[in-house]
């Protein structure tokens, strides 16, 4: 089944017309924007409870912990490496495992494993809060 947008007008609320107005208009702009998101406009950072973080960093065991604030102030119930490569663009055939704790609204890395010391990389995480 495919569903259609519908815009209601006054013209089709006869005696009505009069007050209909004012509530048509949030009515059809509620509409506008459900539709909007069901045809795959829904992002992450506006409208689900979750993050994307990226991290910049060299693997060395002095960059421990890595810390940083997050966007809600509740306990994630996950962490995930969505994406991890190094310099040269390369991604590991390894997902890297991370190590970590929450406290006060600060995320704390304290070990990410299956990346090769000295080595310079981008991980993007994906946060999930409950």
């Amino acid at each position: 089944m495919k569903l259609s947008p519908r815009r209601f007008t006054i013209e089709e609320f006869g005696e009505q017309q009069n007050w209909i107005g004012s509530l048509l208009s949030p009515i059809n702009q509620l509409v506008s924007e459900l539709f909007a998101g069901l045809a795959n406009n829904i992002t992450v950072s506006e409208n689900l409870f979750q993050e994307i973080k990226e991290l910049k960093f060299v693997a060395d065991s002095s960059i421990y912990p890595i810390r940083f604030k997050t966007k809600f102030n509740k306990h994630p119930v996950g962490l995930y490496a969505i994406y991890c490569k190094d310099s040269t663009g390369a991604t590991s055939s390894d997902t890297p495992w991370i190590s970590w704790s929450f406290s006060d609204g600060q995320l704390t890395i304290t070990n990410i494993t299956n990346l090769t010391a000295s080595s310079s990389y981008t991980l993007k995480l994906l946060l999930i809060y409950g």
